[in-house]
């Protein structure tokens, strides 16, 4: 079942059950990670395949795997450079596997229409954007900070994803 209303008359919006729980699950486990008693905990290989199965699941079911594998992967210790690195190889290995899944089931000559080439080129001009302001940021920003930044974007997308916006 879904849910559908106006936001605020800006746009409308649509709230489905899965994507309710899924935010407020990120949401939860943001808070649970955040506890002070919690946070010394240090994750193992046994948890790395469980995030990993979990934000797979999930992110099949909802395709917000990013946010989920963010979750576990905040805590497991890594550098500034390797929890970038890892999780940009993830990202990029999920990816592939769409592109191919997608090719198979698609009609591609219905779907390159005007404004889909304007929707996926305005995509890598954002991804390009952000890369560059990213590596120039990334010099100057410590783990913590970036742990940070992580679970305030976790808390705003968990919240936007309750609210069916995303």
């Amino acid at each position: 079942k879904t849910f559908d209303y106006s936001f605020f008359g800006i746009m409308d919006a649509e709230i489905s059950a899965i994507s309710f729980i899924i935010g407020l699950l990120i949401i939860l486990f943001t808070f649970f990670e955040s506890n002070k008693n919690l946070k010394n905990i240090v994750l193992n290989s046994q948890h790395i395949f469980f995030g990993g199965l979990l934000s797979g699941f999930f992110g099949g079911i909802s395709g917000h795997q990013g946010a989920l594998r963010s979750m576990f992967m905040k805590n497991l210790r890594l550098t500034k450079t390797e929890l970038v690195a890892t999780s940009t190889t993830i990202s990029l290995g999920i990816d592939l596997v769409r592109i191919f899944v997608y090719t198979q089931f698609m009609n591609f000559t219905k779907s390159f229409d005007t404004n889909l080439f304007l929707f996926v080129s305005s995509g890598i001009i954002g991804s390009i954007i952000g890369v560059t302001l990213g590596n120039s940021l990334f010099k100057k920003i410590t783990i913590d900070h970036l742990q940070k930044i992580i679970s305030i974007c976790l808390l705003l997308f968990g919240f936007l994803m309750m609210l069916g916006i995303v």
